[in-house]
């Protein structure tokens, strides 16, 4: 997937790809015990990244953290909709304006309710609120255009062909293979004639802020207060992969 995981976002409303399980292997002829080269690998390789609808050029690819991601870190990323939340806003949203066209108020006044109810309500963990992008001050006419809290949110995670053009970079450069090096695992081959100077691939950087995270150990799991240390084992591969 060439980083791809470590590079997409996650927006459970509007997710339009899934990541699938990797395919697994330690290289052909090699043997896990006989080649010391193994241990300087992953076995793992091409997870595949499939669209779950069909998808324009230009529009940011979210895959699915899942629900439990964004609920257990509520106290610090707040209310993010998940499954149906921007349905239900966009019937709050439509709903409120059939009420201002059947109603003889002022406009300001209704303004003025939607402040009050919706924009400053005191519900400030619903999801459903928390649809609403109060600091923007074009959203209600924007919603007004789209009549689809979803629609919206598609169309502003989106990017011109234009722009894709002058600030894009192609995925297709490379492509995964076996090393042709011996006990060197996995390889990228260019998958057609690459001109000096061109960006091959452009792949996130992932910051560890605490080397101990890639630490691993034995654990003894017979312990009635549960899982416990009782030594260390060699750390992760992917320390081999650190700089």
């Amino acid at each position: 997937s060439s980083g791809f995981g470590s590079t997409a976002n996650s927006f459970i409303p509007v997710y339009n790809v899934e990541e699938g399980m990797p395919k697994r292997s330690i290289g052909e002829g090699l043997h896990r015990f006989k080649d010391p080269g193994v241990g300087a690998f992953t076995e793992y390789y091409d997870r595949e990244i499939t669209a779950t609808r069909f998808i324009e050029a230009g529009e940011e690819l979210y895959v699915n953290y899942g629900a439990h991601w964004f609920e257990g870190r509520t106290d610090k990323l707040g209310p993010i909709p998940l499954k149906g939340d921007l349905e239900k806003a966009t019937l709050l949203f439509l709903a409120f304006e059939k009420l201002k066209q059947s109603t003889e108020a002022p406009t300001e006044k209704m303004d003025e309710l939607w402040d009050v109810f919706v924009r400053n309500n005191v519900f400030k963990d619903s999801r459903v609120f928390g649809s609403f992008r109060h600091h923007d001050k074009e959203e209600i006419e924007l919603l007004k255009e789209f009549r689809s809290m979803r629609k919206l949110r598609v169309a502003q995670a989106s990017k011109t062909r234009e722009w894709l053009y002058e600030h894009g970079t192609c995925g297709d450069h490379i492509y995964g293979g076996n090393s042709t090096l011996k006990q060197a695992g996995r390889g990228a081959f260019a998958s057609w004639d690459l001109p000096e100077g061109l960006v091959v691939a452009q792949l996130p950087l992932i910051h560890i802020t605490d080397r101990d995270l890639l630490n691993m150990y034995y654990f003894d799991e017979n312990l009635e207060e549960g899982a416990t240390k009782v030594g260390s084992r060699p750390p992760q591969l992917l320390l081999n992969n650190c700089f």
